[in-house]
């Protein structure tokens, strides 16, 4: 009888201390999603070009100055592939060093796909990690790009 009394108060004591921790425990919200926008200019150096089936295959390292929602400094790799009929797509992903007004600084890391002609490509970007004060960071969107300059648009929200 003694054992069950004992293990009664021990488990009176455990919901009371669990219940003020959880009387003053922040709630853990993810912000409402944001628009985001900018621009951003590229400069590339081609690592490699290669030939297949009459498709041109370039990868090229890239840093890229973004302004706007996201303020900062770009690097990665990019993969363009020209058809012979002068269609193309694109694709890669991207570390940014980045400043988020209202948000704070940190890393985010973008992955985005893209097609196109003639230099001009429209695609699809998303963040796919994210660390500092950015961590936990979410976001797609859409970019156009023509040459070395482009735009972004889209959404972003952070978890806690």
């Amino acid at each position: 009888m003694r054992c069950t009394r004992a293990h009664s108060r021990v488990a009176v004591i455990v919901v009371v201390i669990a219940s003020i921790f959880a009387l003053f425990a922040d709630p853990a919200v993810a912000t409402s999603p944001t628009a985001a926008s900018g621009t951003f200019v590229a400069t590339g150096v081609v690592t490699s070009v290669r030939v297949a089936d009459g498709n041109t295959i370039i990868t090229q390292d890239l840093t890229e100055v973004i302004s706007g929602t996201y303020n900062g400094t770009i690097t990665g790799e990019s993969r363009v592939v020209i058809h012979a009929d002068g269609s193309g797509n694109l694709h890669g992903d991207f570390v940014c060093a980045c400043t988020v007004v209202g948000q704070g600084s940190g890393t985010l890391i973008f992955r985005f796909a893209g097609v196109g002609t003639n230099g001009t490509f429209e695609g699809q970007y998303r963040i796919v990690g994210s660390s500092g004060g950015l961590a936990g960071a979410h976001g797609l969107g859409a970019f156009s790009v023509t040459g070395s300059a482009g735009m972004y648009s889209g959404s972003q929200h952070y978890d806690p």
